[in-house]
């Protein structure tokens, strides 16, 4: 068995001199199986990396304690199920010790027991795990677990209930496992997963689950890097290139990689064929460098199993032109352009919406229930129950108590209109569930505010932030404040996709930040004022001040209530003169948004 587990601190980390938040483990245990581990520390909470380390160590000792030979695959995803409980106990337990709040540490966790052909998975987050078959087939077996907004992530707190657990049945050849940054920007970017439509685009929700075969087959297949004669040192190379620094040699250097693991596989002609597509654009090599989050790369290759190479057109590489000019049409609302015949992706029929490999259901943000697993060292009862039975029993209770609790509800409430939704999904920052019990019903008049009240409300203040900002004398605003609203900011994902339209309409503005509406970053010079400030040199009562408390204020909605928030930002920004005179293509994005906050309503 070839294993390897990386990872590596992102560019953004370095520059912003942040820890990785990262942690990841590729062991063999004393059972004989293998186990592979990537936790990612969510970015905003600010202990997220002491999370993510005590996640996979408490997890690869459960598993070394409990996982014993020969056991059984339903067996051993129970251990994984009661090994995920362990790690987030060990979690919180150091938080009690410590202080403070268990958002704090916030991490994702995804992990496989791996034989060399059966995987059994665990999953919390947004990371991933593809496997490469026995039959040459690639194919991702978890989903993202993204909040209703789309960029939120759910992680290990969200609890038990939005924890994924499965066997893939397959012969498998090899697994990776990644956390989102490589998963999203290099194994299944969005050019090889086009929505359906600029409507899909504009909510962000992509059903199609295709992935880059390239980049899968350089890290997954064995021939590529470590059975390659070519390569000294594979564990030096694959860091070289998970750093992300590459240069043109680099290029020659993935090149004659591909060549020696396509040649080895599918033979010589194919290999030179395949690879001069590769020469066009190095989109592989140009990905990777593009990715700025920490990196987490584990995979378990199993280089003597044998694998049936599938037809030569699978391994052929997307035409990304096309698929480029097909995002810009997407995103603009304009007729996409006609379909190129060699395009491995392209099946020959209209862009449909295809339903995922796995459906994960939204569920809400629960306290995971009172449950402690055996900790390393004690004796492990295993269920008495078979799992089917188990199932069965927990489905007919749920349905028994929702029964009994609604007679109740019914009965005392009446015709009480039902309360707002709490907005439970676990964003990065938010608040923990207790938090938000505590804003509930502080006043009587504030719970019976009808649902249009407060949509109003929310489209207010996104009105008032947005004519605010664009008063904002950027070139006065010091270091420290242009921090802290950036930081207010990233949590809408609105200032994302306004800067994207800035790249793709030609602006100067790529930086992948815009803070007012002529498109400009704030630059760092420092504040020279006399009046009233804050503490980080905010001038008390100016529109940078009043801006900054409308998007603290924002902390207290619901999913539903920023996307409003988020949606009238991006509305105000196609309607600002400058943009207008720019393109017509804003007046069509425009009527999208339009379209889909009046299908929200």
């Amino acid at each position: 068995m070839i294993t390897y587990g990386y990872s590596l601190q992102g560019k953004s980390h370095i520059d912003r001199n942040t820890v990785c938040q990262d942690s990841s483990a590729a062991v063999k245990l004393k059972s004989g199986y293998y186990l592979g581990v990537v936790a990612d520390g969510v970015g905003s909470a600010p202990h997220s990396d002491v999370g993510s380390g005590i996640a996979v160590e408490s997890l690869q000792a459960y598993c070394e304690q409990y996982v014993k030979k020969g056991m059984k695959d339903v067996e051993l995803e129970d251990i994984l199920r009661d090994g995920y409980e362990y790690a987030f106990r060990q979690v919180e337990k150091f938080v009690t010790q410590q202080g403070g709040s268990i958002a704090d540490y916030d991490t994702t966790l995804s992990s496989v027991l791996y034989d060399g052909t059966k995987v059994v998975f665990g999953h919390a987050g947004d990371g991933g795990i593809i496997v490469r078959k026995k039959d040459g087939t690639i194919t991702p077996i978890t989903e993202r677990q993204k909040g209703a907004d789309g960029t939120s992530v759910r992680p290990l707190r969200a609890g038990n209930s939005s924890w994924d657990f499965g066997i893939c049945n397959d012969e498998t050849a090899s697994v990776l496992l990644v956390t989102d940054g490589m998963l999203d920007g290099v194994f299944q970017p969005v050019l090889v997963n086009l929505p359906s439509s600029a409507m899909e685009l504009a909510k962000g929700t992509f059903a199609k689950n295709n992935v880059y075969v390239t980049a899968c087959e350089f890290f997954m297949n064995p021939n590529m890097v470590y059975l390659n004669p070519h390569v000294k040192n594979h564990e030096a190379y694959m860091q070289h290139v998970l750093k992300g620094n590459l240069e043109k040699k680099d290029q020659d250097d993935f090149l004659k990689c591909m060549i020696y693991g396509y040649t080895k596989t599918l033979g010589k002609e194919a290999a030179c064929r395949l690879c001069e597509a590769i020469k066009k654009f190095y989109f592989a090599v140009w990905a990777v460098t593009k990715v700025t989050d920490d990196k987490s790369v584990v995979c378990l290759m199993n280089e003597k199993a044998k694998v049936t190479p599938k037809e030569q057109k699978y391994y052929q590489e997307p035409n990304w032109k096309w698929r480029q000019e097909c995002y810009q049409a997407l995103l603009y609302g304009k007729e996409l352009p006609p379909a190129p015949s060699d395009d491995p992706l392209y099946t020959g029929e209209k862009t449909t919406v295809q339903k995922p490999l796995r459906k994960v259901p939204e569920r809400e943000m629960v306290e995971p229930p009172i449950h402690t697993p055996p900790h390393p060292g004690e004796k492990r009862v295993p269920p008495k129950k078979s799992r089917k039975v188990r199932y069965l029993v927990m489905t007919a209770s749920a349905a028994m108590i929702c029964l009994a609790v609604g007679l109740i509800v019914g009965v005392s409430l009446g015709n009480r209109a039902s309360s707002k939704d709490n907005g439970t999904d676990v964003v990065m920052g938010s608040p923990s569930p207790s938090d938000s019990k505590g804003k509930a019903g502080t006043s009587s008049a504030k719970n019976e505010t009808s649902d249009a009240e407060k949509k109003t409300d929310v489209v207010t203040q996104a009105e008032d932030f947005w004519s605010c900002l664009e008063e904002v004398d950027s070139d006065e605003m010091n270091d420290a404040q242009v921090e802290e609203l950036k930081e207010q900011m990233e949590e809408f994902d609105v200032f994302d996709k306004i800067a994207a339209i800035e790249g793709f309409s030609g602006s100067s503005n790529n930086s992948g930040t815009s803070y007012g509406t002529n498109g400009s970053k704030p630059t760092n010079t420092p504040a020279d004022k006399t009046s009233a400030q804050n503490q980080n040199g905010i001038v008390k009562g100016s529109k940078l001040e009043k801006a900054l408390q409308i998007l603290k204020k924002m902390d207290e909605l619901n999913v539903k209530q920023k996307n409003v928030f988020e949606r009238e930002l991006l509305w105000q920004y196609c309607d600002t003169k400058e943009h207008n005179a720019k393109s017509t293509d804003f007046g069509q994005l425009k009527g999208v948004l339009e379209t889909v906050l009046d299908n929200d309503n």
